[in-house]
């Protein structure tokens, strides 16, 4: 069966139609997301200006190629590639004409690019008008800042991450990756299925202008809170919480093994006492009180690393939950494609690629009955899908493929 063909009607957005002209993680993202779902999703890109994942290492044996991207496959699965020269005329008609077939369009571009290109959401919805397009980028469309370019690592400062994340007496390190990219894409989520149902309800689409920056401080609440309730601001403290006590990442048998837990009230230090056998320093007054324990949690520390230090991890974190401590294991990659909960729920799922050759890519972490199960179809090679799309969607002949291709509009 024909991928340009849905293979079933029973997922939950199988009906919508997605042109996905966004690069990088977060638009990607969102349009995987919404193939995961059962969505027709149409990624638009060009030789003359390759998706920027696409040249993202890890390569496929370290052999650099267009095909061969490890992070570009994981994040563009259930999609279709058509290539495309923007940079010619026919080629910004044959985007208008995907823009005026698709439901929902994703985009990042800052400034006014499509306006330019004469692919304004203004332009594209008087002949659709039951279009939903969002631009997702750095700092939003309007603003005094709104035309700098920025990638994620940029927004991750802007937003505050970078300030409080490491330890309080070293310079700030930031937190791995381009932090925000994870964060937006579940905000554009909400924000489309919003749209389709306020579609649903009046027949009008909409334009959404979602900032990375904005929807990512949401994950810094208490910082923004504290800073507006009292005054004060946050900095880097490490592994330390405003509550729990002690609270960090402890040693563990092995080589860069560790295991974190956190005491987050007085019944869960009397289970951690009871773990650990009651030692004879645990029932010094020093240590009687969270403000007391707080106030020597550096020592603590110390003797929690030199009992912890005699467990495998896996071992201290299923005796620690059992007694109700909340405690996990600091998992590596390894450790993550092997775990027995992501097996269970099948997040990881085997695909067959033609350059990668089997390779596993995360499905979305949504499950929905009956209709979540949707096995995903590997990321699309670089203009892969071009001939049937212009065939079967924009209703070209054979003559006008042909000449299209010669004028190198499709490539």
């Amino acid at each position: 069966m024909s991928r340009l063909t849905n293979q079933t009607n029973s997922f939950p957005i199988s009906d919508i139609k997605v042109l996905d002209l966004s690069w990088g993680v977060v638009g990607p993202y969102i349009t995987k997301m919404m193939g995961n779902f059962g969505a027709k999703v149409i990624k638009l890109e060009s030789i003359h200006s390759p998706e920027i994942l696409r040249r993202a290492t890890p390569y496929k044996d370290n052999k650099p190629g267009l095909n061969r991207a490890f992070i570009f496959a994981m994040i563009n699965t259930d999609k279709l590639s058509i290539s495309v020269n923007l940079h010619t005329s026919r080629g910004v008609e044959i985007c208008r004409r995907l823009m005026c077939w698709a439901d929902v369009v994703i985009c990042n571009f800052i400034g006014d690019r499509l306006d330019k290109m004469g692919l304004s959401y203004k332009k594209i919805s008087a002949d659709n008008p039951k279009l939903i397009m969002v631009d997702t980028t750095s700092q939003g469309l309007t603003g005094p800042y709104a035309k700098h370019p920025g990638y994620g690592y940029q927004a991750v400062a802007l937003s505050g991450f970078t300030h409080l994340t490491g330890w309080p007496d070293r310079e700030a390190v930031g937190p791995v990756g381009a932090y925000t990219d994870m964060i937006a894409p579940w905000f554009i989520a909400v924000a489309v299925m919003g749209a389709l149902i306020h579609r649903d309800k009046t027949g009008n689409g909409q334009f959404i202008d979602l900032s990375q920056q904005e929807s990512s401080m949401h994950m810094l609440t208490p910082a923004l809170l504290q800073y507006t309730l009292n005054g004060e601001v946050m900095n880097k403290r490490g592994n330390k919480d405003d509550v729990a006590v002690p609270h960090n990442v402890y040693p563990c048998k092995g080589e860069e093994r560790w295991c974190a837990l956190g005491i987050f009230n007085e019944s869960q230090w009397d289970a951690l006492g009871e773990v650990m056998e009651k030692p004879s320093w645990f029932g010094r007054d020093i240590y009687s009180t969270p403000t007391k324990r707080r106030a020597h949690e550096r020592e603590l520390d110390d003797l929690i690393a030199g009992w912890s230090s005699e467990y495998e991890a896996e071992e201290l974190m299923k005796k620690l939950q059992k007694a109700g401590i909340p405690a996990g294991v600091v998992k590596n990659v390894k450790d993550v494609f092997e775990d027995p909960q992501l097996a269970y729920r099948g997040h990881f799922q085997v695909i067959e690629h033609p350059e990668l050759g089997s390779y596993r890519a995360s499905k979305t972490p949504i499950r929905m009955l009956n209709c979540s199960n949707k096995p995903m179809c590997r990321a699309p090679l670089l203009g892969e899908h071009t001939e049937p799309i212009c065939r079967e969607i924009l209703g070209m002949t054979d003559k006008e493929l042909a000449q299209l291709i010669n004028e190198g509009v499709l490539e």
